[in-house]
């Protein structure tokens, strides 16, 4: 006797999957691109480092993005700046954030900066307009606690009007920050 059976093959949620894979593949995109990590759907605004030199050594390269752990803490050097848990915050920062708040025009373009907190905590001076965040190369404050960098607004890429200026201090794996009272107005 032979019978008319119909095979019936499991139903694969191959559909299920593939949409599900989407979605996660589209959720890490827009959060690459919302956190400026990727450019893939709008052009870099200029998001980086500012050119500067400084009359103090630093002893942390430009960039390095390697990780260390010793017998007593944990360290992390990122973007020349180091992070070491455990232990007090850092005094907030004080001092001349920038030395000339109206650049440009017929005023000098160049700029003194000065970050003064806790002796080896690590900081930097970030300008902030919109969308656009351009830093100062971090920098590991002196036995007096104090940072300085001299650098120059046309070559850091400060397009014309106003910029916020918030100081940025580290130590311990704490942050402690300060913003400028007066906005960068670059002519």
């Amino acid at each position: 006797m032979v019978t008319n059976a119909t095979r019936t093959s499991p139903k694969r949620p191959t559909t299920f999957w593939l949409v599900g894979l989407l979605l996660v593949v589209v959720a890490v995109v827009a959060v690459l691109e919302l956190t400026n990590t990727t450019h893939l759907f709008h052009k870099d605004l200029g998001s980086g480092g500012i050119p500067s030199t400084s009359p103090t050594k630093t002893t942390k390269p430009a960039v390095n993005n390697t990780s260390s752990t010793s017998d007593q803490t944990k360290t992390a050097v990122n973007n020349s700046a180091t992070i070491t848990t455990g232990g007090p915050p850092p005094q907030v920062p004080t001092g001349n954030f920038v030395s000339n708040h109206r650049p440009g025009g017929s005023a000098p373009t160049s700029e003194a900066s000065t970050c003064n907190t806790t002796p080896g905590a690590v900081c930097y001076i970030q300008f902030t307009k919109g969308s656009i965040t351009k830093k100062l190369d971090a920098q590991t404050t002196g036995k007096d606690g104090g940072a300085i960098w001299y650098w120059d607004v046309k070559s850091a890429g400060l397009e014309a009007g106003s910029w916020k200026v918030t100081a940025v201090a580290t130590l311990n794996g704490q942050t402690q920050t300060a913003d400028d009272g007066l906005a960068l107005e670059v002519q």
